[in-house]
């Protein structure tokens, strides 16, 4: 038996190699060449797996927001996280939405490039065990099921599967399912958009009882769509609620002390 496993990955090793001398492998990230496809499997160039993420230390420690000055002072929480009740759970960022991080969204979640998701899956898994954020099960949050179908796939599943294989963890996408369609969110303030989203998800008992759930999600901006999931997932018995988003983008309206999106529709 040993033989024949060694012999399969000796096998599975060559082609491997057969597939990229014929078709050589790019970069998810810059699209650059990869003078072989990474042990793992991943399609991701060195550069790009460690500058994509900002780091840790720049950021607070409960919902990943970039901290005024660029380091942790004292608690390391951002002002929201001090003032308000910690509705938000845990969540594990990579960055702010602009650059690289944001055109990769942007290319997964409205071009359909699915070969984005595995890098930034693996990226997030790294961001995820360097919080320290535990898990039993990932559960992606579930879209809107109109905009679903018109993109044509589901990219905060497609995200939620690739960490939930980078972390070795199942990833459950029927755990959390939207019962009704949210107002569109673009304008409101936390309280505004934590109202309408009441009651917009419901979780399943016999998936998320008694487990550790790890929430999914591209961009996160108020935290409401990732509360109201903590909610219905704690109210279904969850043991513990934390999350992972790729980017997190939180602006103000000039003069209004509003939050919005910046046009993007993405709203979280």
């Amino acid at each position: 038996m040993k033989a024949l496993a060694v012999a399969a990955a000796a096998a599975e090793g060559l082609g491997r190699w057969v597939l990229d001398l014929l078709l050589p492998p790019c970069c998810a990230g810059c699209g650059g060449a990869l003078a072989a496809t990474p042990p793992d499997g991943v399609p991701g160039c060195a550069a790009c797996r460690n500058g994509l993420a900002e780091p840790l230390a720049h950021q607070c420690r409960r919902c990943g927001a970039r901290l005024p000055g660029g380091r942790r002072r004292g608690r390391g929480r951002c002002a929201a996280c001090r003032q308000l009740a910690p509705a938000v759970p845990p969540t594990a960022v990579l960055g702010p939405y602009a650059g690289r991080l944001r055109a990769l969204v942007r290319a997964l979640k409205y071009r359909g490039a699915t070969a984005k998701a595995p890098l930034l899956g693996a990226l997030l898994a790294a961001r995820v065990r360097e919080r320290g954020l535990r898990a039993d099960l990932v559960v992606p949050v579930p879209g809107a099921g109109a905009r679903v179908r018109r993109r044509g796939l589901d990219h905060a599943a497609l995200l939620a599967q690739a960490l939930a294989e980078a972390l070795g963890l199942r990833c459950a996408p029927r755990a959390l399912v939207r019962v009704r369609n949210s107002p569109p969110l673009f304008g409101l303030g936390r309280a505004a958009r934590r109202a309408a989203l009441l009651g917009a998800f419901r979780a399943e008992p016999a998936l998320v009882g008694g487990r550790r759930v790890l929430l999914v999600d591209d961009v996160l901006t108020s935290g409401a769509t990732l509360a109201a999931c903590a909610e219905a997932l704690g109210g279904a018995g969850a043991r513990a609620v934390a999350a992972a988003c790729v980017a997190r983008r939180q602006r103000r309206c000039p003069g209004r002390g509003r939050e919005h999106s910046g046009g993007d529709g993405l709203h979280r």
